[in-house]
């Protein structure tokens, strides 16, 4: 799934309107994991999906992918495109997702959520990228997060600290109480469920105090 991946994993954050294609792909020709803003906005004429699929068609031709088939009968393989797709879901809380969902071919996603996860939307956004093996990454802010994000099926789990900036939680800790809480945590619970850090992280020494606090440096 993330092959290209040197360790440790170190993705961008898919802020809406600053974490464009041309972003994602350069962290991810980088040997990181690059993430578009995909909005938070997904009625069937959002402009946000719109823009997000162009974006990730423009990542496609960045990495040197084949492009989406033109035709709907075209059968041929369309390679995983190695860049995750940032979602705000507190606009959609009882929305689901739509038929023309925000899950293109096109690209990984990830759900990224300013709230307690949502079991439901994970499971439809899992169900819709299933074809391509889509995981979901799950931003949480607490130990009670985490362990719901867990019980809600997610593939991995993001810590963000109050340390971060643009969304944030409505009480947070800083990441440097945050981590070995969560990383704990999630030991306990006895599942192989990989976390990794957000907020504040902007050089090698907050690397290394990640790591020190025991965040995994690879995800399967």
């Amino acid at each position: 799934m993330f092959a290209h991946v040197l360790s440790p994993f170190i993705a961008n954050t898919p802020m809406d309107g600053t974490a464009t294609a041309a972003l994602a792909a350069a962290v991810t020709r980088a040997h990181g994991f690059g993430f578009v803003g995909g909005g938070f906005t997904w009625a069937a004429s959002s402009t946000q999906l719109g823009s997000l699929e162009k974006g990730l068609l423009q990542a496609r031709g960045l990495l040197g992918f084949r492009a989406l088939p033109i035709q709907e009968n075209d059968d041929q393989a369309i390679d995983t495109l190695p860049i995750g797709v940032g979602f705000l879901t507190f606009h959609n809380d009882d929305a689901g997702i739509p038929s023309d969902s925000p899950t293109p071919p096109s690209g990984r996603v990830a759900l990224r959520t300013g709230r307690p996860p949502n079991a439901k939307l994970i499971k439809e956004i899992k169900s819709a990228g299933d074809s391509w093996n889509l995981k979901v990454f799950v931003q949480i802010c607490s130990v009670h997060t985490a362990v719901e994000a867990v019980n809600d099926g997610e593939d991995v789990i993001v810590a963000q600290g109050s340390d971060a900036g643009g969304h944030q939680f409505t009480s947070n800790s800083r990441i440097i109480a945050l981590l070995p809480e969560v990383s704990d945590t999630v030991k306990k619970l006895q599942k192989e469920v990989p976390f990794i850090a957000a907020g504040g992280i902007m050089d090698g020494r907050g690397i290394a105090a990640a790591l020190a606090f025991g965040i995994d440096t690879s995800i399967p």
